[in-house]
């Protein structure tokens, strides 16, 4: 459905190839919805670095470090690499209040659902050129009842929501005689979204679920350097800024912008073939109106998120790797916006991750990665703004499993 709408409104005056391109990357899209852990990110598109929570910026290991820390590739031979990650996600959803529907009792939405990416490095005589697509961020919940008094009476809606973006990215990196690493990465993205929600005004979308795109550009930059135990990196994405989506305005009058991020971390040796690294991760959804608004202001709520990473990456031989990894964040919403983000439960804070990769040949590797965002609920304290007072007393909870798969190929 996504790519016939999509592809009904290019061909109303593009060229051929751009909609070949487009409906492209609007497929890609499509099945890159997926719940996320911080908000609307999805902290790990690569089984090597989700084996270890996402630690990894230091620690560049293929060509999809181009999405995390694009100086990550200097030191890269050609290569390909190619990721499927496979989620199940489970929320739940107990309104209360005059606003909810206390009477439906608790909602249960489950979702299984794909997320794919792939990149390519290409080493120049001056310095490495890489190009990567990938799903930083998703979101898709359907809950069984309505979240709202409203949409329980308008047509049985508010109860879902639908929104991914797909990314397209080139990088360039260039290691100096010092040993520094530097890299720079350009992008476009398509993000598609629909929902039901209510308005505002307590009425249902004039979008009415039906399919809208946007289309944006941000940048990134990084920093990496090695030394013989020891290795530093750093990077920042740069806001992703994107259209409004037209068919929503009465929604939300703020473009759905991603926010920008700053990762940085150390990874230390123990032995020659243990490492042990630790990041720090920075999301500032403050700066985006449509995120951290009041609800009463058409926004979620939402502050600004810190989260640790760690992780420890053991070499058992030289054809199997072994991956462990935790990360922590900090709450994206006190309990006064419980309610009026109870479409996008952004409540889970904990997450456990295992993995390994295992090298057939010389040219070729295979991983594996595991993890799981530990279940957490959250309830509205009814002492914020109007939609958390008539929500008082709701209760949103989610818990997210995944599976990762990747294939790196050198040539």
């Amino acid at each position: 459905m996504a790519v016939f709408c999509l592809s009904q409104r290019l061909a109303k005056g593009l060229p051929v190839a751009h909609i070949r391109v487009w409906a492209f990357l609007a497929t890609w899209a499509a099945a890159g919805f997926a719940p996320a852990s911080e908000g609307i990110l999805i902290m790990g598109d690569d089984a090597a670095r989700d084996g270890r929570a996402g630690a990894a910026v230091a620690s560049p290991r293929n060509a999809s470090w181009i999405a995390l820390n694009p100086a990550g590739i200097a030191g890269l031979e050609r290569q390909a690499d190619f990721e499927l990650s496979l989620v199940y996600a489970r929320a739940t959803l107990r309104t209360q209040g005059i606003g909810g529907v206390p009477w439906t009792g608790e909602s249960d939405g489950e979702e299984f659902l794909p997320v794919p990416s792939m990149a390519i490095v290409w080493p120049l005589k001056t310095g490495v050129l890489g190009l990567s697509m990938y799903s930083p961020a998703g979101a898709i919940f359907h809950f069984p009842e309505s979240r709202s008094i409203a949409g329980h009476l308008f047509r049985h809606t508010d109860r879902n929501l639908e929104y991914a973006q797909s990314r397209l990215a080139l990088a360039y990196a260039y290691r100096f005689d010092n040993g520094w690493a530097f890299g720079i990465s350009v992008n476009g993205s398509l993000s598609l979204a629909r929902t039901d929600q209510v308005t505002a005004y307590l009425l249902p979308s004039r979008g009415n679920n039906a399919w809208d795109q946007s289309l944006g550009a941000g940048f990134g930059l990084g920093v990496h350097r090695e030394w013989e135990r020891w290795s530093v990196g750093a990077a920042w994405q740069s806001r992703q800024w994107g259209q409004t989506f037209d068919k929503y305005r009465d929604v939300t009058p703020y473009p759905v912008d991603l926010p920008a991020t700053v990762q940085a971390g150390a990874a230390f040796r123990i032995l020659p073939k243990l490492e042990v690294e630790i990041d720090y991760r920075f999301i500032n959804w403050n700066d985006v109106k449509f995120f951290h608004n009041p609800n009463s202001r058409m926004g979620f709520g939402w502050h600004n998120q810190h989260a640790v990473l760690c992780g420890i990456e053991w070499q058992a031989t030289p054809r199997w790797d072994f991956r462990a990894g935790y990360a922590h964040a900090t709450r994206a919403m006190n309990d006064d916006h419980v309610f009026g983000s109870a479409l996008v439960p952004n409540v889970v804070q904990d997450q456990i991750t295992l993995g390994c990769s295992f090298a057939p040949g010389n040219r070729s590797e295979l991983h594996l990665a595991l993890g799981r965002w530990l279940r957490n609920c959250q309830t509205e304290s009814g002492r914020g703004d109007f939609y958390s007072w008539a929500g008082h007393g709701t209760r949103s909870g989610l818990e997210i499993n995944w599976l990762s798969l990747g294939y790196t190929r050198k040539f």
